[in-house]
């Protein structure tokens, strides 16, 4: 009995190390602040990424631009995944909807005026995602320059797929500090993400996401 109750006690002891390395370095490594566009920054547009419906990534820009960044349109996907109850609207919204009012409320609350378009993405993942937004830059000389937000554990990762699709990976804006930034298990999956992405094992993936290839 008492050598079972040291074995639990020593796993314990092991998983909390563990937690607390996820919580702190990895996850602060996995901001990847080296890449955060400067407060005083400009650029012709900035793409919030899918992915989060509670605002947080939005409110970041919103904060960027209050601290002096500048912009000309902000860019949201549409994304129809479905999300949570409205209980205004008396229905689910989409993610989509979710980000667009998040981000227009963030706006509206600060009296920024800044135009907010929808444009079309692929939303089969990260990788996904940001390869269909280098070629919307691409295909639009308004867009010569562009950033790209997303949730704070999410930074590293996105960046590193951007500097595989643009020919200069554009700054990252980070969404305001939730939760979910310092929790082990999302960090301990994001690393994960990372090594699969290292592996080369991204598309495979894109692929089941699409029905192809089982």
């Amino acid at each position: 009995m008492k050598k079972r109750l040291a074995t639990a006690g020593a796993m314990l002891v092991v998983l909390a190390l563990i937690g607390s390395v996820l919580s702190w370095p990895v996850a602060g490594w996995l901001e990847g602040r080296e890449c955060w566009l400067a407060d005083d920054a400009r650029v012709d547009a900035v793409y919030i990424l899918a992915g989060s419906s509670d605002g947080a990534r939005g409110r970041g820009v919103v904060a960027w631009l209050l601290a002096g960044g500048k912009t000309g349109r902000i860019l949201v996907p549409f994304d129809d995944m479905k999300g949570s109850w409205s209980r205004r609207d008396q229905r689910n919204l989409t993610m989509g909807e979710w980000t667009l009012r998040a981000l227009s409320e963030a706006l509206d609350e600060a009296g920024l005026d800044v135009t907010v378009e929808v444009v079309e993405a692929d939303m089969r993942g990260t990788d996904a995602e940001v390869a269909s937004i280098a070629r919307l830059v691409e295909q639009r000389p308004d867009l010569q320059t562009i950033a790209l937000n997303t949730s704070r554990f999410h930074m590293r990762r996105t960046r590193m797929r951007a500097s595989r699709y643009f020919a200069e990976a554009p700054g990252m804006i980070p969404g305001v500090r939730t939760w979910q930034d310092r929790s082990p298990w999302v960090a301990g999956i994001e690393v994960l993400k990372m090594v699969r992405d290292g592996m080369g094992l991204t598309q495979v993936v894109r692929r089941r996401r699409s029905g192809v290839g089982g």
